[in-house]
């Protein structure tokens, strides 16, 4: 499974590092899942970002068993971001299954059986928490 925590902006250092990952998870696994929490601060990918995503998400679409977006933000804010996210997945007619979730707890539930019949939710839950928790790179 790939963890991706948004904070702040997502330059294109950060966008190659997480698109290399992925493609090496690609490269090494059969099917992996996908989780990237939208952190309150966090702005969506820009002009020079979007297009990296997009390229590794085709590029490793087959492997995918589901991207899990989950935006912790309360209130309009919150369910503004959930609700354009779910837009652009119905949208873009991915080949995996693409949801939007409040929780991470949500969103492991989700995810869980997707990767495996023996996954963990609260194994994932803890993934997802400690991926938070760590210090981001300058």
């Amino acid at each position: 499974m790939l963890i991706l925590a948004w904070r702040g902006v997502t330059d294109e250092e950060r966008a190659l590092v997480a698109t290399s990952t992925m493609r090496e998870l690609a490269r090494t696994r059969e099917r992996f899942a996908v989780v990237v929490v939208v952190e309150p601060a966090a702005h969506p990918p820009g002009s020079d970002t979007r297009p990296l995503f997009a390229a590794a998400m085709r590029a490793c679409g087959r492997q995918v068993v589901g991207v899990a977006y989950v935006v912790p933000t309360d209130g309009f804010r919150g369910a503004a971001i959930r609700s354009a996210i779910t837009g652009l997945s119905l949208l873009a007619r991915e080949a995996y299954p693409t949801k939007a979730f409040r929780s991470i707890g949500e969103a492991a539930a989700w995810v869980a059986p997707r990767v495996s019949s023996e996954t963990s939710v609260a194994l994932l839950e803890s993934a997802v928490d400690q991926v938070r928790r760590a210090t981001p790179s300058p």
